[in-house]
């Protein structure tokens, strides 16, 4: 039989800031780590570790297991994205019309075929970007997914 407490930590005020500056530094280098495996077309976590361990510690202070979750981190979120468009969960549907600001979607948000303008907040530009910004928004959403911690029982 195995035995689960739940502690919730109550940080003082120096260490909750403290935590958070390190919540973002893991951020900041697992966005670091994403670049790299793009830009060389890493898709391993081996590859992607060998490529970034030393460079994360230096540049970013960290110690090996932040590292070593950061790159696991980028590794979960590239493969949760690949199943998701496999899977067609990504749909590309209405990005062209819906505005990243605020949401409102409707044609008239797209005159024409390559300009955006929003009919309600006045968000405007190339229709190409504004769909991008839109896809881009839905994979965070797979990231969310794969970094978020494990619902409790």
């Amino acid at each position: 039989m195995k035995l689960v407490v739940q502690v919730k930590l109550l940080p003082t005020p120096e260490q909750a800031m403290a935590l958070e500056v390190t919540l973002r530094t893991c951020n900041r280098a697992a966005t670091y780590a994403s670049q790299v495996a793009f830009a060389k077309g890493l898709k391993d976590r081996n590859s992607l570790q060998k490529a970034v361990y030393a460079d994360v510690k230096a540049t970013f202070g960290l110690s090996a297991q932040p590292v070593v979750r950061a790159v696991k981190k980028v590794v979960d979120a590239y493969t949760t994205l690949k199943a998701s468009l496999e899977a067609g969960n990504l749909d590309a549907a209405y990005t062209s019309q819906r505005c990243p600001r605020c949401g409102h979607t409707e044609r008239a948000n797209r005159p024409t075929r390559d300009h955006f303008c929003c009919r309600r907040c006045g968000l405007a530009g190339p229709a190409d970007i504004v769909a991008g910004v839109n896809v881009r928004d839905r994979a965070r959403s797979a990231w969310v997914l794969v970094t978020a911690p494990a619902p409790s029982p």
